[in-house]
């Protein structure tokens, strides 16, 4: 609610699984907390209607929308068929998989063609998650709409110092990934060594990523192990 602003009575439309991760918490608990009213579009009715929450955030002027990067890709491809499309009033458009390196090439594309029918630049809010941590990072929106929105070049020859830099250009030896925020307010995260005990991780260095905030998981229902390998991170100076 913080991150993203939600206040009451603003509408939602949400075009993933409402039971679970991103589709759950921001689809329908968020709505529980906030008043908001929700509109679900089940996947069946995207199979039929790739537009069909396009038109019900035309219809109800909705201000945010969850969808996922096949979402926008079919609605690009369909898009021909619909006329009078205004979406001047979504104020954050959440990609659930934004942090998948494919996801960038339809947001890019999206805005391009939708610019022009009242999408702003800075509503495209690509989001990080997972089931334990919950929504570990999202893009907000900004009020300078002339910055462009983040994105990094990753080299494929291998993990060297300065191997993630902010360039545009398009090559075969690099994958482009965008930026996907801060982590949520509140929120601390660090890298991790996956092997022995927890360590940070130097520069270059693989690690996972470890999140301590009041919104993550806290253990997997009835299964001891994997919480505590999962969930509690031991050193020789305590948890």
């Amino acid at each position: 609610t913080q991150a993203c602003g939600y206040t009451e009575a603003e509408t939602i439309v949400n075009v993933l699984d409402f039971k679970k991760d991103v589709g759950l918490w921001h689809g329908i608990l968020t709505s529980v907390m906030n008043m908001m009213h929700v509109i679900s579009i089940p996947y069946s009715l995207m199979k039929v209607n790739p537009l069909s929450w396009i038109q019900k955030v035309c219809q109800y002027k909705a201000k945010v929308a969850c969808v996922k990067s096949r979402d926008m890709h079919w609605a690009l491809v369909a898009h021909r068929d619909q006329r009078d499309v205004n979406l001047s009033s979504l104020r954050m458009l959440i990609v659930a998989d934004g942090a998948n390196p494919w996801s960038i090439s339809s947001c890019d594309a999206f805005l391009n063609v939708f610019q022009s029918k009242g999408l702003r630049q800075e509503v495209i809010c690509p989001c990080a998650s997972s089931p334990e941590a919950l929504t570990v990072a999202i893009r907000r929106p900004t009020d300078d709409s002339n910055q462009p929105p983040g994105r990094g070049v990753l080299s494929m020859h291998g993990l060297t110092y300065g191997v993630i830099r902010v360039d545009s250009e398009e090559k075969l030896s690099v994958l482009t990934v965008q930026d996907v925020g801060l982590v949520m307010p509140g929120a601390i995260m660090c890298s991790v060594k996956p092997d022995g005990v927890p360590q940070l991780c130097r520069t270059d260095e693989i690690g996972e990523l470890c999140v301590c905030a009041v919104a993550t998981g806290t253990s997997y229902y009835g299964l001891s192990g994997m919480t505590k390998n999962t969930f509690e991170h031991t050193s020789n100076k305590g948890k």
